[in-house]
This record gives structure tokens, sequence and C-alpha cells, in this order.
């Protein structure tokens, strides 16, 4: 009974070429690895984007073209860092500051090795801005971003980095701005 079994394995065996087997496990791996890096990098964006801000990134999926250059995130959002009251916990969920439907880039990967961030092509998918003029004059925009209260530390010197950007592609998009003295938010 067992004999059927073996001769399915056997079977098996010689239906791929032993010098085959590790270049396929190989390439297997690569594939594997290659459909869980966005799902991988999807957190760590969000978190290393949201150190650098006053508030948070959400990040809804991350799209990698590795052999072609392109980059590509959708549905991001900004979202200010503010105390939030049991009512507005409790009612609709925060909005965004700043969100963009789908950001894309291509790259030209070789230029990397010439300390260059050669940019083919941005791509920025129904942006929407969230635009307030707050009580004290100033734009809520600038509450993301942290206060500098120092000069940065000198580095050494190295070699610096060029970046060329051949083409932006605005599709879409909503800016609403409120000016905070008694009237609505303004969609342009």
């Amino acid at each position: 009974e067992s004999q059927p079994a073996d001769s399915g394995r056997e079977a098996a065996k010689r239906s791929v070429p032993s010098r085959l087997r590790i270049p396929l496990g190989i390439v297997a791996l690569l594939v594997l690895v290659r459909m869980a890096l966005p799902y991988a990098l999807r957190p760590i964006l969000e978190d290393q984007i949201t150190k650098q801000l006053v508030g948070h990134v959400e990040i809804g999926a991350v799209e990698l073209g590795l052999l072609s250059g392109r980059f590509g995130l959708r549905d991001v959002a900004i979202f200010e860092e503010r105390e939030q009251t049991l009512v507005e916990e409790v009612s609709a969920a925060p909005k965004p500051l700043i969100a963009v439907g789908r950001l894309a880039v291509r790259i030209a990967p070789l230029a990397l090795f010439g300390r260059t961030l050669q940019l083919h092509e941005i791509e920025i998918d129904q942006p929407a801005l969230d635009l307030a003029r707050l009580a004290d004059g100033k734009m809520n925009l600038l509450r993301v971003l942290p206060e500098s209260d120092s000069a940065p530390e000198p580095e050494t010197p190295t070699e610096p980095w060029s970046v060329a950007i051949d083409r932006v592609t605005l599709v879409g998009g909503k800016l609403v701005f409120t000016t905070g003295f008694g009237m609505e938010g303004q969609a342009i």
C-alpha cells in the first residue's frame, strides 16, 4: 500500500532534474520575498514618516516594481496630532489634513551609483488638502511639521547627492481652505 505513494515521490523527483532543484528553489524564494515585501514595508514607511512629523501617517498599500524602477503608495493620509474629546472619538473618523489616492514615482536605479536621484516621473492622483487658518493666524498645515529648536549639528562633509525630476503629473484633486472667520471651507 505504501508503494503508490513512493512511486509518486519518485516520479516527482524524476520530473525535475536534480541540477535545477536549487535554482528553482532560489527563484521560488525570491518570488515569495517579492510578494511579501510590500506588506513588510508599509508599517516601516508609516513609522519612519510619522517620526518626521507632528501627527501620524497611514498608508493603504505599497506598490513595488523592482525591475521597472516604479514605486508607489496608495491611500496615503496625514493626520494632525490633536487631543480628541470623547464626542469626537465616538463620532466619525478624523479627517486627514493631506490625503493622496496614489503617489507613484519611477526612478533610474543605475543613477543612484553616481549619487543622483533621477526621478523620471512623479504622479500624484487625487490629492486632497484640508487647509485652515487658525485663530493665531497660522496655517494648520504647519502644525504637522516639527519645530526646529536649534541648528542641526554640522556633519562631516561628503559628496552631495543631486536630484533630477523629469516630469510631475497631478491628476484631479481638491483643496479646501477655511479662513476661520465665520466662513465655511471653500473647495477649490
